[in-house]
């Protein structure tokens, strides 16, 4: 390795222990430590990156923490086990790290952690590449923008309901043994029913698996998720909390503030919105207006919010407009609004 490599390399290497590396940087370097090469040369280069620290001592469940983070948001991670021909790998995700007497085996437990936490957060399978293959399945991304939804026909006959603000990742072709999708924001699906490949929704905090249903995926935010089951029946993972439960319908899982509770929830009205209805009951005018923005894609703005506080609301809006839908909750809490374009600004009177 000439010297400009060993300098680009190690710059490379520096930018993955601090979780910095796109995933195609990160890629690379997996494979490469997984070579001769990189297994003779990686020691020289960390012992550089240590130096680098200045006598503080390296926190590796933070570094480990930090890399799973960045490239758990990335499919392209799953190009590493694809790549790697499926090489089976051992390791306790969560176990505290062992003073390593060797450099190589730092790195080797990055990797292999990274690879291991992919597997498990896929339900033990290659999520987005088909295993008997070493061509990379196409992978297919869809978003929608505040005001927008937006219908996707999967190639199994599975059906995705895109709320605003919501995006979904799949291949274009599903694998021979497994269907998997990832998600953000909310989406609604109808599962087309296949007993021998299951169908795995992953969000950041929750997997979901299910054989053949229908369901509501929310997941607006890292520390606010839900899985609603309105047909059939799904297995849901906690993936930080190591926590598994079996909904039926009519039963809902919600992830908030670390914590994982069982509810219940109505079917009739769950998931109305995927039909172009807004539905309320008893819900903080907060939380109203923060849907109305999504819906319509507007920005609201309340004049004197701390009269909000204790106000909820309840009702049914059928595809109907913003207008109609801001006089109809005026009435009942006496404010005053104006539409100007994209902004809507609100005054209560009392």
């Amino acid at each position: 390795m000439s010297k400009t490599e060993r300098n680009l390399k190690s710059e490379l290497l520096h930018k993955f222990f601090r979780g910095e590396c796109t995933p195609k940087q990160a890629h690379e370097v997996l494979v490469w430590i997984n070579s001769d090469e990189g297994k003779a040369e990686f020691e020289k280069l960390f012992d550089s990156f240590r130096e680098e620290q200045s006598g503080s001592s390296l926190d590796s469940e933070k570094m480990l923490s930090n890399i799973h983070k960045r490239l758990a948001e990335e499919s392209l991670v799953n190009d590493v086990i694809s790549q790697e021909n499926g090489a089976a790998f051992q390791v306790s995700p969560g176990g505290k790290s062992p003073q390593w007497k060797s450099i190589w085996k730092v790195a080797a437990a990055v990797s292999l952690l990274i690879v291991a936490t992919v597997l498990t957060l896929l339900h033990g399978e290659l999520s987005f590449f088909d295993q008997t293959s070493e061509q990379v399945a196409e992978i297919v991304t869809k978003r929608t923008e505040t005001g927008q939804k937006l219908t996707i026909h999967l190639s199994d006959g599975s059906v995705a309901i895109l709320n605003a603000h919501s995006s979904i990742s799949y291949p274009k072709e599903f694998s021979d043994t497994l269907r998997s999708v990832q998600v953000a924001g909310e989406v609604f699906f109808e599962v087309t029913k296949n007993k021998d490949k299951p169908f795995v929704v992953t969000t950041t905090q929750l997997r979901t698996t299910v054989l053949g249903t229908s369901f509501n995926v929310k997941a607006r935010e890292d520390h606010y998720q839900q899985v609603s089951l309105l047909t059939g029946k799904v297995q849901v993972d906690a993936l930080e909390k190591n926590e598994t439960a079996y909904l039926v319908p009519g039963e809902e899982i919600t992830f908030s503030n670390n914590q994982i509770t069982k509810g219940t929830f109505d079917r009739k009205t769950k998931a109305l919105w995927k039909d172009g209805i807004i539905y309320f009951e008893n819900t903080p005018l907060s939380e109203c207006f923060e849907t109305l923005e999504l819906w319509y894609g507007v920005k609201i703005n309340v004049e004197n919010d701390r009269l909000i506080a204790d106000k909820k609301v309840s009702g049914r809006f059928d595809k109907d407009y913003l207008a109609n839908v801001l006089n109809s909750i005026s009435y009942a809490h006496e404010f005053e609004y104006e539409i100007n374009k994209e902004r809507v600004y609100i005054r209560f009177t009392q």
